[in-house]
C-alpha cells in the first residue's frame, strides 16, 4: 500500500504533499503509479485526485487522521 507516497520514494513526508499541490496547480504531471498513491481520500469513491487528497495527506502527516487513506 503506497498512498501518500506520491513521488514514489517509500517514505510518506512533506515531499509528497509538495509534489501533489504542484500536480493540483499544474506545475507538474503525475505518472499512473503517482496518481494512485495520490488518491490519498477515497471518501468520493473515485479515483480522481483533488484538494481533498492533498488535505487527507497534510492531515496524515500532522497526525489528525492515523492512516491513509482517508475512507470517511
Amino acid at each position: 500500500n503506497g498512498v501518500g507516497d506520491v513521488n514514489l520514494d517509500g517514505i510518506v513526508n512533506l515531499t509528497d504533499a509538495i509534489v501533489l499541490n504542484k500536480h493540483l496547480a499544474q506545475q507538474i504531471t503525475l505518472s499512473e503509479s503517482q496518481l494512485k498513491n495520490a488518491n490519498c481520500n477515497t471518501v468520493d469513491g473515485t479515483p480522481n485526485v483533488n484538494e481533498a487528497d492533498a488535505t487527507a495527506l497534510i492531515n496524515f502527516l500532522i497526525f489528525l487522521v492515523d492512516k491513509l487513506p482517508v475512507t470517511e
